[in-house]
């Protein structure tokens, strides 16, 4: 898998039962960020990846992640 990538990963629900979900790598490091919740995922986890983002969306995301994080106003 590559930044950028969407990947599909089982992602627990309210229920606590699975669902397989779409992920965007944000960056290969041992965990990713999903802007709704924080979660640590194994590479493992992922079932294959379905696309990819554009080069330019990516550094959105990743920009406002930042900016979320930090509290800054965009």
């Amino acid at each position: 898998m590559k930044e950028g990538d969407v990947v599909l990963t089982p992602l627990p629900q309210a229920d606590g039962r699975p669902k397989n979900r779409p992920v965007v790598v944000l960056r290969t490091a041992p965990s990713l960020i999903r802007l709704g919740f924080l979660a640590v995922l194994p590479a493992s986890s992922f079932l294959g990846s379905i696309g990819s983002i554009s080069r330019d969306r990516h550094r959105r995301l990743l920009r406002r992640l930042a900016e979320h994080l930090l509290g800054a106003k965009p």
